[in-house]
């Protein structure tokens, strides 16, 4: 079990085991794997996972910190993995609150649709309104760019945390408000748009500050109360839940 420190993963993870039927037989990419968490619990129940982030540093973290014989972690943009990987090789594509930061969102929907088997299913999750670079609002237009990459919808629906988990991450929330400058006593980079960030985050495993060695220690007991809830979500709100089936093949072109 590798440690967590953000909540939203424990949770995506729970939406994600409750929403998608697993096989051991499994070949499954992590798409924005970010920390390596959801990739490495997915490991447990599948044949293989490979985990995609286009932050180097954190591929070179999950890469250090994350041993599992069936797991393996790359760098690399996620619009262009038709140039690493052969086509119809993924029975399940995730990607987990990643292709809102993408400029180039239709292109990953047609490498997702290259890349998974005929029958095979992409399972995705986009906050609703805006963040990163694209605002969703419209369950019809995702539908349809979906579709017209040889996509069939599944499932899409709202979704949104349930009362204990959503409670508990406000709270994370405004603490980390206060407490961030004695957290991480580390610059803010040039036009980084979130201090708290994955990167930052790793640093300060490797060399934490006191306030971080004690966010550490009472993280996990936190975390676990999330359990609590008897649903991993609830219908409404603040997260699109999308599942869509393969249903052809479509020659990429360069």
């Amino acid at each position: 079990m590798i440690w967590q420190y953000h909540i939203c993963a424990r949770w995506r993870l729970r939406v994600l085991m409750a929403a998608l039927k697993l096989s051991c037989d499994d070949v499954v990419l992590d798409a924005g794997c970010g920390d390596g968490y959801i990739s490495f619990e997915l490991a447990k129940y599948v044949k293989s996972v490979v985990g995609v982030d286009i932050d180097d540093k954190i591929i070179a973290y999950n890469k250090r910190t994350i041993e599992r014989q069936n797991l393996s972690f790359i760098c690399y943009d996620i619009s262009m993995l038709s140039n690493y990987f052969d086509n119809e090789i993924f029975d399940k594509v995730i990607c987990i609150d990643t292709l809102e930061h993408s400029q180039n969102f239709l292109r990953i929907i047609e490498m997702f649709s290259n890349l998974l088997k005929t029958n095979g299913i992409l399972y995705a999750t986009i906050p609703i309104g805006a963040h990163g670079h694209f605002e969703f609002k419209d369950e019809g237009k995702i539908t349809e760019m979906l579709c017209l990459n040889g996509m069939k919808i599944v499932k899409i629906e709202r979704i949104r945390m349930p009362p204990i988990t959503a409670t508990i991450q406000r709270g994370i929330e405004r603490i980390k408000r206060v407490i961030q400058p004695k957290l991480y006593s580390i610059e803010k980079e040039q036009g980084s748009p979130d201090l708290w960030s994955e990167t930052v985050s790793f640093q300060l495993i490797d060399n934490p500050t006191l306030v971080f060695k004690i966010y550490k220690v009472l993280f996990p007991v936190i975390n676990l109360s999330t359990l609590l809830d008897k649903k991993p979500y609830e219908i409404g709100g603040e997260s699109f839940l999308i599942m869509a089936t393969k249903k052809y093949k479509i020659c990429y072109e360069n």
